[in-house]
């Protein structure tokens, strides 16, 4: 069978009150809503809107978005450069490997799993950052974080450039 979710300005929503795995394939809105954990079967491509009301697990998946980026729960990219920027909610990169995280303006960021965090960009963290028991993250030189809101050490951050703190 052939799945169309692209015509005719259709949205899809995946609002379970158990796991739910969200199909690859091309949408062309994508909303994500529960209490309940929702995961990426494979690349996820949007046209136009995503929302994310709950927690969505890109796995090593690739995330493409076209127009509006909404998240008020929480997203996890676990690969070595699949990350997307959102500037509210949190965005948490879970990777057991070494992963880059994606510059631009974060809503809330948290750095877990056994894989070091490398910033290569600039980062400003509007809310907290939070670096867990275990993490590891590396700052290169001439690259800034800035964090508005608190920064929780609990792994090892090493910092070869700028990290500012309550911008």
């Amino acid at each position: 069978a052939t799945v169309d979710a692209t015509t005719n300005s259709s949205t899809v929503s995946f609002t379970g009150a158990s796991g739910q795995t969200v199909r690859s394939m091309t949408y062309y809105n994508l909303t994500i809503t529960g209490a309940v954990a929702k995961s990426a079967g494979g690349d996820v491509t949007v046209l136009n809107s995503f929302s994310n009301a709950s927690t969505f697990s890109m796995g090593t998946n690739a995330l493409t978005i076209g127009g509006a980026k909404l998240n008020s729960g929480t997203m996890q990219f676990g690969g070595a450069a699949n990350g997307v920027v959102f500037s509210g909610g949190i965005v948490e990169y879970n990777g057991s490997s070494v992963q880059t995280v994606t510059a631009g303006t974060y809503g809330e960021l948290r750095l877990t799993g056994a894989g070091v965090k490398t910033f290569s960009t600039n980062v400003t963290v509007l809310g907290n950052v939070t670096l867990s028991t275990g993490s590891g993250a590396v700052v290169n030189p001439a690259v800034t974080l800035s964090i508005i809101g608190d920064l929780d050490l609990s792994g090892s951050l090493t910092n070869n450039g700028i990290v500012n703190l309550g911008n």
